[in-house]
């Protein structure tokens, strides 16, 4: 896989084999907020299970991207502020 991001806070997540995209998630929780945190760094764990993400309000997410393409929701994460 291979991950990339845009100004709008969504992480979009890519199969390098099939050029495909296999999933998108929100880094951020306020649907409501006037903008949206911008990721700024990004890093797969060695193991490929988990996805570091840090964007410019500060918080970092760990997400467990175990299955990733096989469903279309939200994987699980972690935040640490």
């Amino acid at each position: 896989f291979v991950a990339g991001s845009d100004y709008s806070g969504l992480v979009h997540v890519w199969d390098l084999r099939t050029g495909r995209k296999v999933n998108e998630f929100k880094h951020y929780e306020d649907e409501s907020a006037a903008q949206n945190p911008v990721v700024r760094s990004m890093s797969f764990s060695p193991c490929g299970t988990a996805l570091a993400t840090g964007s410019d309000d500060s918080a970092v997410r760990i997400w467990d991207v175990r299955g990733l393409g096989n469903h279309p929701s939200n994987p699980e994460y972690a935040a640490i502020n």
